[in-house]
């Protein structure tokens, strides 16, 4: 929907400005008949009077200022859930994707693997198990080696270190003690 479009829908919707505008005027009209077709129903006790005077009646504007404002609010509100909802799909799959690679680099280092998280594009893993000199950057490597070449990775390592690599890096930095 064009933003041209939301405007004119609104002016013909909406009645703003002063009473004495066109839309205002129009409204008041259509009152007045819808009134008077349904005083004369009444009286004269026809059915399809009192249901010509609802016809009349200027309540369908009101109606359809309700739904435009509905749909424009779903827009306003539907475009970005949706960006962020691809966004936390696309995370998620990341962590699947790096959880297995994960873990087998763990085990060959005797860890074990507590958590695979992915923010923002960027991996996350923690593990546990005894202090030794760990090689983050196999896992790197690993990663890279799978199609993730492109997500940075954080290793945090409970027995007190971190290690961060870039995406295609050959070699990991220490972040120092959690």
């Amino acid at each position: 929907m064009q933003t041209a479009d939301v405007q004119r829908m609104t002016e013909s919707l909406f009645i703003e400005g002063p009473w004495t505008s066109r839309g205002s005027s129009r409204f008041w009209v259509l009152l007045v008949l819808a009134s008077v077709i349904a005083t004369a129903g009444v009286v004269a006790d026809p059915t399809a009077t009192v249901i010509g005077a609802m016809i009349v009646a200027p309540l369908m504007a009101p109606i359809l200022g309700s739904a435009l404002a509905v749909v424009a609010a779903m827009l306003l509100v539907a475009v970005p859930l949706a960006s962020g909802t691809a966004s936390v799909a696309r995370d998620e799959q990341l962590a699947a994707a790096a959880r297995p690679i994960s873990i087998a680099w763990a085990t060959s280092a005797h860890w074990q693997i507590t958590d695979v998280e992915a923010h923002s594009r960027e991996i996350m893993v923690n593990a546990l198990g005894v202090p030794t000199s760990t090689d983050v950057a196999r896992l790197r490597q690993a990663l890279d080696t799978n199609g993730m070449a492109d997500a940075p990775l954080t290793v945090h390592l409970v027995a007190g270190e971190s290690f961060e690599c870039a995406p295609d890096a050959t070699t990991c930095t220490g972040a120092g003690g959690l």
